[in-house]
């Protein structure tokens, strides 16, 4: 597992795309292996109310020597745009990221 910061795009899969066409639209998808992971807390504040948050994340993009992590959502958004730029994700690109826990992670990921 390396910082984020440490993100070698020379070590990352080739592109590799998948196109799908419904209702004379073509999508591609990025036929890479990829997922992600939060870790969270809580707290009980001083007046006994608790504050959840996130305190580490993690993305595996291919496999195993490609898992990098951040600390906060701000770094996050700066790894996603680093993937996004060098792979060309766009509306008609696609990356499909697989979320652990999903459920539990989009109370923490839905309001970014």
């Amino acid at each position: 597992m390396k910082p984020y910061t440490e993100l070698n795009f020379d070590t990352l899969p080739d592109q590799n795309w998948v196109s799908t066409t419904r209702n004379k639209k073509t999508l591609k998808y990025l036929n890479i292996p990829a997922g992600f992971d939060i870790e969270t807390t809580s707290v009980t504040l001083s007046d006994d109310s608790k504050f959840a948050f996130m305190y580490v994340w993690m993305v595996c993009i291919g496999g195993d020597e490609n898992v990098f992590y951040g600390r906060t959502w701000e770094q996050f958004g700066e790894f996603v745009d680093s993937i996004k730029d060098h792979y060309t994700i766009d509306c008609k690109n696609r990356m499909v990221i697989y979320v652990h826990n999903l459920a539990y992670e989009f109370q923490f990921i839905r309001k970014l």
